[in-house]
């Protein structure tokens, strides 16, 4: 079977994110002898200056502006890359979903995806700055193509169901396949005792960072040995002063030594503190869990499919507080056998249930049925 993996990310960007999803899904993929893959990427054209220029002219005027990344040329820029890279083959698959929607395929195609351009402009971008008749553009082009395609592939039940409702769209071509951690899995739990707290994110605020720090603050006040190692965007001055706070850095998964430094720091976590606010599915719950570290996390988003409350973690109710986080903490503190149990529940429910092998596993067998069926029709 001949497949064309469509994707803007470089094979060779491992990181975390979507360009650590796309090239372990691509690598697991590449597994599966039965499969020939033709990589079509990265399919990433530039902005023009000109679109950046005139977006930020209107927001300085009071105006709301286009959403210049996914213009009408933009998007036909990323159908022409498509078009002179890919091959002859029996589907294609695309990873993610916004960017395509111009893309047209003669053969069966599908995506894989943890939101829709809705569930994703929601819950990170101010609606009030853009032009409302250029958003409704993008998404009755993405409802369209999503409508078309012969499987979309979701992350979680809560994106698909979110991209449902918002879109109106008929369920039978949707699936959920799960997700992965962009990271290996240890052999072993290494955790030696430390009451060592993480707190993971490249956007501090949007993540809770401060919620985090602040809960932090209250647990340390009856256990001064307690640390809180902070990882990806840096944090305020006035956080990294406040005691048993540390900045580790933005640690790269494709350069060896921080690679191995965030290995040993989520090897050594005894708890991810994770107050999230803008999300779709939270992989580094499930790259924690691989370690047997459990999280503490808001019961939003596509999270309590990765978090089984009281067993492999903890779900705080929204809204959610400092105090709420201080609260789990302790808790986890004060019951060292229930947290020994949920340590080793993590591990087994991450390692067992979140991995991009089971991902291209259920893909795979989905994509076989649908080459021997036509395109579904257009009304």
């Amino acid at each position: 079977m001949r497949l064309n993996y469509i994707t803007g990310e470089s094979l060779a960007q491992v990181g975390g994110g979507w360009s650590g999803l796309s090239y372990h899904l691509y690598r697991d993929l590449a597994n599966d002898r039965s499969l020939a893959l033709n990589y079509v990427g990265p399919v990433d054209p530039p902005v023009r200056p000109r679109a950046k220029l005139s977006s930020k002219l209107w927001r300085v005027l009071g105006g709301r502006s286009a959403f210049y990344p996914f213009s009408e040329a933009r998007l036909a820029r990323v159908g022409a890359c498509v078009d002179a890279l890919r091959t002859d083959a029996d589907y294609d698959l695309y990873v993610g979903v916004t960017r395509w929607i111009r893309c047209r395929s003669i053969r069966p195609y599908g995506a894989y995806l943890d939101a829709c351009f809705r569930t994703y402009f929601n819950n990170n971008l101010p609606v009030d700055a853009f032009a409302a008749a250029d958003i409704a553009r993008i998404e009755a082009g993405e409802k369209q193509w999503l409508e078309r395609a012969t499987q979309v592939f979701w992350a979680s039940a809560w994106a698909r169901d979110e991209a449902v409702r918002h879109y109106g769209l008929r369920a039978s071509n949707h699936s959920v396949v799960g997700i992965g951690g962009n990271l290996v899995i240890p052999d072993r739990d290494t955790w030696t005792g430390e009451l060592l707290f993480l707190f993971i994110a490249q956007d501090f605020a949007l993540k809770g960072g401060a919620t985090a720090c602040a809960a932090f603050r209250a647990v340390r006040q009856h256990h001064p040995e307690a640390r809180l190692v902070v990882l990806g965007q840096r944090p305020p001055d006035a956080i990294l002063r406040q005691p048993g706070v540390e900045y580790a850095g933005h640690l790269r998964k494709n350069r060896p030594a921080e690679l191995a430094r965030l290995r040993s720091l989520l090897g050594a976590a005894f708890c991810l503190v994770y107050p999230t606010t803008s999300d779709t599915i939270g992989q580094v719950i499930i790259e924690c869990g691989y370690f047997g570290c459990p999280a503490i996390a808001p019961r939003r988003f596509a999270i309590p499919e990765l978090v089984v409350d009281q067993q492999t973690g903890l779900l705080i109710d929204t809204p959610c507080e400092a105090s709420d986080f201080t609260a789990a903490m302790r808790c986890l503190m004060n019951n060292p056998t229930a947290y020994g149990a949920m340590r080793r529940a993590a591990r087994a429910h991450c390692v067992e249930n979140f991995s991009f092998a089971a991902v291209v596993q259920g893909m795979v067998e989905s994509i076989r049925s649908a080459i021997r069926c036509p395109l579904p029709a257009v009304a």
